[in-house]
């Protein structure tokens, strides 16, 4: 008899493509705010609110999942709306808990898998790069309210009502259909350009979602069976320089031809800082976008290594198949 496999976001950018993978090997059922047209006839789809305490245990007690794998999150809202740090908080930090908490209630052996972020470290390293037992200095909304979320499900462990738990901190996510995590780093307002943020060897961690997805795979197959609860940086085998972002997207079909324009690290620097003053009350903010542009911002992934799985896919193969530069 097949697993259930509970999936949140399920019509979201990561969560179709965990769907799509495990649809023949468990009896799936996924939850998401609204439905697409077509979507998920082979599956039990449920529409809701995951912010829904009453729906959330309800489906909890109808489906008594064995693996839970929590997709659903708001990332991209407005960084300066008086209304972001609550809403973020619902969605991404309460909702996991009470999920979880449900989950674990009605199955206390469930696997829960909570895809959280490389963005609850911040950009304050006391290291060259981010292992999963540097300190956390979240920044905005969404990296607190993931780190918040973290902290709740810790808790829950703590407390006996989960029982296996997998915190995975992805790194930025991309495929050659949605590379808005990428475009951030390399393109000017309405891409009219590229930006080479000084020399642009400025290292960054990513995650093809087809890595993310495996590795998912991965450890359903090889987690451990007893009581544990681990914290695990997923990303890419290895970081990419801002330029050979720039290679990639001009080479490929998938990204306009612009012209590409140097921005220095001084300019960028003072346009912070008078950001900052203008915009006193979101100074850690601009902060860490300056420090996003200006620093590298790679995680050790030595752990996911350890436990096996090798990433199959870099940014050349997802853009160019198996082509790489030359």
């Amino acid at each position: 008899m097949k697993k259930t496999l509970l999936v949140t976001g399920a019509t979201g950018f990561i969560g179709r493509a965990v769907c799509r993978r495990f649809r023949s090997d468990y009896r799936l059922v996924t939850l998401a705010r609204h439905r697409r047209p077509g979507q998920y006839p082979q599956e039990t789809f449920v529409q809701m609110d995951i912010t829904d305490e009453n729906a959330v245990r309800q489906v909890c007690e109808t489906y008594v999942p064995d693996v839970v794998v929590h997709c659903a999150g708001l990332a991209h809202l407005g960084i300066f709306s008086s209304r972001c740090s609550k809403i973020s908080d619902q969605i991404n930090s309460l909702a996991a808990k009470n999920l979880a908490y449900h989950a674990g209630a009605i199955h206390p052996d469930v696997q829960f898998i909570h895809l959280s972020s490389i963005s609850v470290y911040g950009e304050r390293f006391d290291t060259e790069w981010m292992h999963e037992t540097s300190p956390c200095y979240p920044a905005g909304s969404y990296a607190q309210s993931k780190y918040h979320a973290e902290n709740h499900l810790i808790q829950l462990y703590d407390t006996r009502c989960l029982n296996r738990l997998d915190i995975l901190r992805l790194a930025p996510v991309y495929d050659r259909d949605w590379t808005l995590n990428l475009d951030k780093r390399v393109f000017g307002p309405a891409k009219l350009c590229y930006l080479r943020f000084g020399s642009g060897n400025q290292k960054m961690s990513a995650l093809a979602r087809e890595n993310l997805v495996d590795f998912l795979a991965h450890r359903l197959t090889h987690a451990p069976a007893h009581r544990h609860w681990d914290i695990i940086n997923v990303c890419d085998a290895r970081p990419y320089s801002f330029n050979e972002m720039i290679q990639v997207f001009q080479s490929s079909c998938f990204q306009p031809q612009r012209p590409v324009l140097r921005v220095s690290l001084p300019a960028l620097s003072l346009a912070a800082k008078l950001a900052g003053q203008m915009l006193r009350r979101h100074v850690d903010r601009i902060n860490s976008f300056y420090d996003k542009l200006a620093k590298d911002m790679v995680c050790d992934n030595t752990l996911m290594l350890n436990t096996g799985f090798r990433p199959e896919y870099d940014i050349c193969s997802v853009f160019f198949g198996q082509e790489q530069l030359n």
